[in-house]
């Protein structure tokens, strides 16, 4: 059901001529922010009116000192200033030692002399090692027979090997089919 006025009428809260959309989305646009709620009065405990804990004095105790306790208390206060101190000295050490670390060596440039006694040393090392390094060489060559080979001719053969495979695990599968597995 609608109502409608009668022309000449408008509702107490305002006449129509009064209302412009563009002000209202104006005070919207101004007011749009939320506020925080503002605290209220704390909430007071219900009940019979306001307690009074009464107080009664007691007298205070006299702890009885334990010197087993305090003995151990003792020491443990000194091992850990001890401990303390060690660290102190320890992170300095190490402080130290990184400040040492990274300053960069100075490079020692080989003289001619250093070289020269390099190649002696070498030589005296493979005269007296000869045996040594030919059955080093010859290890060598057995175990690593893939390294002459060029990237292409290694693809290939690992293509050869897996096609062989392959081949081998279809006999057996058919073999296993057959019966004859068993």
């Amino acid at each position: 059901m609608t109502y409608t006025l009668p022309k000449d009428s408008y509702l107490l809260h305002g006449s129509p001529d009064d209302y412009s959309p563009a002000k209202a989305h104006e005070y919207y646009m101004r007011s749009r922010k939320l506020h925080p709620r503002t605290g209220g009065v704390a909430r007071q405990p219900v009940g019979r009116g306001k307690a009074v804990k009464k107080t009664v004095s007691q007298p205070t105790k006299v702890a009885k000192v334990n010197p087993q306790l305090t003995a151990q208390r003792a020491y443990a206060a000194k091992r850990v200033s001890e401990l303390t101190a060690k660290l102190a000295d320890l992170t300095a050490e190490l402080q130290k030692r990184l400040a040492n670390a990274s300053k960069p060596k100075a490079k020692r440039t080989r003289t001619s002399a250093d070289k020269q006694k390099a190649t002696q040393q070498s030589k005296k090392y493979r005269t007296t090692h000869k045996q040594q390094i030919a059955n080093k060489r010859k290890q060598h060559a057995t175990t690593d027979r893939f390294s002459s080979l060029s990237t292409d001719e290694i693809k290939r053969e690992i293509v050869n090997i897996k096609a062989s495979l392959k081949a081998a695990v279809a006999a057996q599968r058919q073999q296993l089919a057959n019966g004859h597995g068993r």
